[in-house]
């Protein structure tokens, strides 16, 4: 499951992931650097840089990546009976279709 926000396309648990392997990383004292790359992050980035630019208030640089979603390239994807997944997990309760309310 993906989403867009402005233009980026992530796992919309791309935070959650992110937080799972720093953990993971520090409890097995990795010796290298795991850069927090997840859409709250590119935001959170994104509003300190504006704020020291002295833009208003609030205002960020985290823009568009893509000037639309590329459909096309995920949609006959899904749709492929024959594609095969390396692995399928749940979707975590709170993204089920069943629980957003728009």
């Amino acid at each position: 499951m993906y989403i867009s926000r402005f233009g980026y396309i992530s796992p919309i648990w791309s935070r959650e992931l992110t937080l799972k392997l720093m953990k993971i990383a520090d409890e097995e004292n990795w010796d290298l650097v795991v850069h927090d790359c997840s859409n709250y992050t590119k935001f959170a980035r994104g509003l300190n840089w504006g704020s020291k630019a002295g833009m208003a208030f609030g205002a960020s640089n985290y823009g568009c990546e893509f000037s639309r979603i590329p459909y096309e390239f995920f949609i006959p994807i899904l749709s492929d009976d024959s594609f095969k997944f390396l692995s399928e997990e749940e979707l975590p309760d709170d993204y089920k279709p069943e629980s957003i309310s728009l």
